[in-house]
């Protein structure tokens, strides 16, 4: 009788818990913050490896890194890689060259020509 829960003492926390389905994408790279550099490479390269299942696991449940979905922060704070990223949305209105703003430009310069 211990596993049975009345509806009326759950809260929504509760039921939030029990029916948001597990991420794929965020267990995968749980699995690989866990494995160290030479784990990896060592399953990459050997066809007997110690961790080779862990390390296809991580790499099969990760999340999608390209350009499209590394053009915003988003996706590296959702799964926690990188911190919140503040005043983001903010910074990408702004123009990033301003007038009057100091900036170096590749040139080629003649320097056989004299000075009078």
């Amino acid at each position: 009788m211990d596993n049975i829960i009345i509806a009326e003492e759950l809260t929504k926390e509760d039921i939030e818990y029990i029916t948001d389905e597990p991420d794929e994408n965020k267990k995968g790279l749980e699995i690989y913050s866990t494995l160290k550099y030479s784990d990896i490479v060592r399953a990459l390269m050997q066809t007997q490896a110690p961790k080779k299942e862990a390390v296809l696991t991580s790499l099969r449940l990760s999340p999608e890194f390209s350009e499209l979905t590394l053009s915003s922060p988003e996706m590296l704070t959702k799964f926690g890689i990188w911190p919140e990223v503040r005043g983001w949305r903010e910074l990408q209105t702004m123009p990033r060259y301003f007038k009057g703003r100091p900036i170096l430009v590749k040139a080629c310069v003649n320097t056989l020509i004299e000075s009078e």
